[in-house]
């Protein structure tokens, strides 16, 4: 029986860190470099790889370095491979060429702040619990409701395949949707938004500030709450935003929750203060 290749790392000579990338991981067939920030819109990490594997169709394992685009939870948002070679010419080391490869394009694209660990999924906040973790769901319960993202939809593209997600805050009172439809990091950024702003996880309270507005009731104000959003003055910024395209998905659930009666309540309220010293001045 032939002995396996030895590792890559007794093989070639490999850089902790080029440029702002950082060397994070180093396995038998693979190492990995990272860096962060990212020139695609919703990613925040780029991650370098370079392995010895095999693909379907391969004869034999070939050499391949792979760019990733990572979001804030450690979700591969895009991929590309930059390069591959088999190992056709004895003696020489294809392993050298792969890094070789690997750090010009390091050098090309340096990153700007220092890396300090990869980004994971959120485990535990307040009293919420995260209870299932993978690449296809991921749920957070607390003692009075469940947030559930899960995969809702794979669109093949060319050369690409988009995987889509929904988040979905459960309920005594029932299922409210917060993000339908989005990307991994959204859809979880709206998970993450609703326990932090209810770490007790009362989602669906008996009673709410919101239902004073004119027009919300039980229904509406667990919704709202769902979207992170507990008081009025947090559903009067949201409205009144002045980037409301920082997360288009949260600006579109808002819009169907909200009707012309709340917002004209909204409104209304946020003059009153005016009007009043408009009538102290006047005396």
């Amino acid at each position: 029986m032939e002995n396996p290749d030895p590792p890559i790392s007794s093989r070639v000579e490999i850089p902790d860190a080029v440029h702002g990338w950082t060397l994070v991981t180093v396995d038998s067939d693979a190492v990995e470099w990272w860096k962060t920030g990212s020139t695609h819109i919703s990613a925040d990490y780029q991650k370098l790889r370079v392995s010895l594997s095999s693909s379907i169709g391969d004869r034999e394992p070939q050499w391949r370095v792979r760019e990733s685009s990572i979001d804030e939870y450690g979700n591969s948002v895009s991929s590309k491979q930059l390069f591959q070679k088999r190992e056709l010419i004895e003696d020489y080391d294809y392993g050298e060429w792969a890094i070789q490869r690997a750090k010009r394009h390091m050098e090309k694209h340096p990153g700007n702040d220092a890396f300090d660990e990869k980004p994971s999924i959120p485990e535990e906040i307040g009293r919420w619990e995260c209870s299932e973790s993978g690449l296809q769901a991921w749920e957070w319960e607390s003692p009075h409701a469940e947030i559930r993202v899960e995969q809702s939809d794979i669109q093949e593209g060319y050369c690409k395949t988009s995987v889509r997600y929904t988040t979905t805050v459960s309920v005594e009172s029932g299922d409210f949707v917060v993000a339908d439809g989005t990307v991994s990091g959204q859809a979880i950024r709206a998970a993450v938004r609703c326990m932090e702003s209810i770490p007790n996880g009362y989602v669906d309270e008996e009673w709410s500030e919101l239902e004073n507005i004119r027009g919300v009731g039980p229904a509406k104000a667990t919704k709202f709450r769902a979207l992170g959003l507990t008081s009025r003055e947090d559903l009067r910024d949201a409205i009144q935003s002045e980037f409301p395209n920082t997360d288009p998905e949260f600006s579109r659930q808002l819009e169907i929750v909200l009707t012309t009666m709340i917002r004209d309540e909204l409104a209304e309220t946020e003059a009153a203060p005016g009007e009043e010293d408009e009538i102290a001045a006047s005396h």
